[in-house]
């Protein structure tokens, strides 16, 4: 379960979220698939681009009160963290909450180059890498408008193959085997009947 917390206004909605979920850790763990959502492409913009792989690849919370420049509210992805650090030090001083992110420069961009290439927890760094790879390489054909232009994917071949072929195929591929060895040791001994006379 979620661990309880108490933070005035907030703490009824965390309350019901957190008596409606229970976490339960899988003995093999799941490799996400993102179907019918929107991946990054070059028909995007930057913007648009660092906003999808903020939701998709960053830590975030639905709790305002919980925001934190290592996990932000999900309005504030677009903070970057030189200003979450000036909003906690203010906030020590004043009654102004970070989460607030009053008077932060917003640009999504930046802040997701800054995560991605600075901020990113070192277990999971080769993840991030390796979805950012498989989204180009899946979205290499997406900015051509036109779908017949469109390289795709070639029909898969087919041959028809009976038992027997595939004994008279592994008998073939032995018998070669078998021969190769034969010859092998042959030379061998050859090689070591020559160094003793």
């Amino acid at each position: 379960m979620f661990p309880k917390r108490h933070f005035g206004d907030g703490n009824a909605q965390y309350h019901t979220f957190r008596n409606s979920w229970i976490l339960i850790e899988r003995s093999r763990p799941v490799v996400p698939c993102p179907e019918n959502t929107p991946l990054p492409s070059r028909k995007n913009t930057k913007a648009q681009r660092s906003k999808i792989l903020s939701v998709y690849l960053r830590p975030w919370t639905l709790v305002q009160q919980e925001g934190c420049v290592d996990v932000p509210y999900l309005a504030d992805l677009d903070v970057l963290a030189e200003d979450w650090q000036r909003l906690q030090n203010t906030s020590k001083t004043e009654t102004v909450l970070p989460h607030a992110a009053q008077g932060a420069t917003r640009d999504m961009r930046r802040a997701w180059k800054q995560y991605y290439l600075s901020r990113v927890p070192a277990p999971f760094a080769s993840q991030v890498t390796n979805f950012l790879r498989a989204v180009c390489a899946e979205g290499r054909n997406n900015e051509i408008d036109d779908e017949d232009k469109r390289a795709t994917r070639l029909d898969s071949v087919t041959c028809s193959v009976t038992k027997d072929d595939v004994s008279r195929i592994l008998e073939k591929a032995s018998s070669q085997l078998l021969q190769k060895e034969a010859t092998k040791e042959e030379k061998r001994r050859r090689r070591s009947n020559t160094s003793f006379s």
